[in-house]
């Protein structure tokens, strides 16, 4: 146990002046992973329709969207740690979306080797109903 303590204290000193990029990381991780499993979907990129290019390019251009929201918060949020400002704040911002990509998928498969299911809005099956059964 003393072991765990020391191992997150150590990473909290670690991160800890990098919360920004932590932050903005998680966020844009979240935000992927509701975006495609209740926006750009599959069924709606090939079903047919109106707006079916608009969600067929949505679906295929998904990994770029954390990207292009950290590169957009960089710009708005000028100085996320002293020092950065400008241009290196908004690389700053954009890289933390391009890792946020791969985030989620570490931190599902590490759940999975614990047994722990972690879903998010849209991932979870509705109980059938009673009265078909």
């Amino acid at each position: 146990m003393e072991q765990i303590l020391s191992f997150a204290l150590t990473l909290a000193e670690a991160v800890g002046p990098h919360w920004p990029w932590v932050s903005i990381l998680v966020v844009l991780s979240v935000f992927t992973q509701v975006m495609k499993t209740s926006v750009f979907t599959k069924k709606k990129a090939y079903t047919k329709g109106k707006m079916q290019s608009f969600w067929w390019w949505g679906w295929k251009l998904l990994a770029l969207i954390p990207i292009t929201l950290g590169a957009l918060i960089g710009y708005f949020w000028n100085e996320p740690e002293p020092g950065i400002t400008g241009m290196a704040a908004v690389m700053y911002s954009a890289s933390a979306g391009a890792c946020s990509v791969a985030m989620y998928q570490v931190l599902k498969g590490l759940a999975k080797k614990r047994n722990i299911d972690l879903t998010l809005p849209g991932q979870s099956i509705t109980p059938s109903d009673p009265e078909q059964d």
